[in-house]
């Protein structure tokens, strides 16, 4: 029983840390894709940044609290 609570500590472990790396990731993706199209004919505007940042901070809010909600 001990092996399997060290087992799940480790996926719980993991899965924040994809969480976070969600969380950065895409806020570094839609602030590059925005500066991209600052150059280009139809620029990026900033609700659209805004937008983009706060999907990709939601998706790893959600990520980060699946091993919460897993009782171990």
């Amino acid at each position: 029983m001990e092996f399997i609570k060290i087992y799940i500590d480790y996926i719980a472990k993991i899965t924040e840390a994809i969480g976070v790396l969600t969380i950065f990731l895409g806020s570094v993706l839609a602030i590059a894709k925005f500066l991209g199209k600052l150059k280009g004919s139809r620029s990026m505007t900033y609700i659209e940044l805004r937008q983009a940042v706060g999907k990709s901070i939601l998706l790893g809010l959600e990520i980060l609290i699946a091993p919460i909600l897993w009782p171990p």
